[in-house]
């Protein structure tokens, strides 16, 4: 199956979970027989391993949580804010940034290595979406957040969405500047010299 049919079913699992919720509440977790009939996945019930795989993969990648998995062997899922941030756009607009986002280019070095290569007190005097400088600080704080030395597991799953979300919010046509100064002012906690680094690629307003 094509990728884009891949991401196709995902969307399709996500506004089914998505209209569950609504149905039964914001409290409620979708019950997952429920989202795969929702599903064009649920036209066969041979089709229910590829549908369990696929809500694997939406938990994964941080859009769904699922819980309750050894309880008689079911579970439930429900929407994360990574995965109600796909549906607030158009499928199309999601796959671009989801294409940019998976040919970010894996760096090497610590953050010292990028201060000294970007310049720590270098004036940016304009924002470059696409700036691979600004791509490897990303790949650079996914990284300090993974193995931050206090963090609990659940702070560190906060953090990883939140700057994904930073990144999917700087790749959009127009991005929010408070929605940026309040994801990095939550991300500073965790990895301040790099959050340091990115201001530096932001126009000066966006920064404080």
């Amino acid at each position: 199956m094509s990728g884009a049919a891949n991401l196709d079913i995902e969307r399709e699992i996500l506004e089914a979970v998505k209209a569950l919720e609504a149905h039964y509440g914001p409290e409620s977790f979708a019950n997952p027989e429920s989202v795969f009939t929702r599903t064009s996945l649920g036209s066969a019930p041979s089709n229910r391993p590829d549908f369990n795989w696929r809500c694997d993969r939406l938990e994964q990648k941080g859009q769904v949580k699922i819980v309750g998995r050894n309880v008689g062997g079911g579970f439930g899922i429900t929407l994360t804010p990574q995965g109600r941030e796909r549906l607030s756009m158009p499928e199309d607009e999601f796959r671009n940034l989801h294409r940019s986002i998976s040919n970010h280019t894996t760096i090497h070095g610590n953050v010292g290595n990028l201060g000294q290569t970007f310049g720590s007190n270098s004036p940016v005097t304009q924002y470059n979406q696409n700036n691979p400088d600004l791509s490897k600080l990303f790949e650079q704080l996914f990284t300090a957040i993974a193995e931050h030395p206090t963090a609990t597991a659940d702070q560190k799953a906060e953090a990883k969405i939140e700057a994904q979300q930073l990144q999917l919010e700087l790749k959009r046509p127009s991005p929010n500047p408070e929605r940026i100064k309040t994801a990095i002012a939550f991300l500073t906690a965790y990895a301040e010299p790099i959050t340091k680094l990115i201001k530096h690629f932001l126009p000066k307003d966006w920064q404080s």
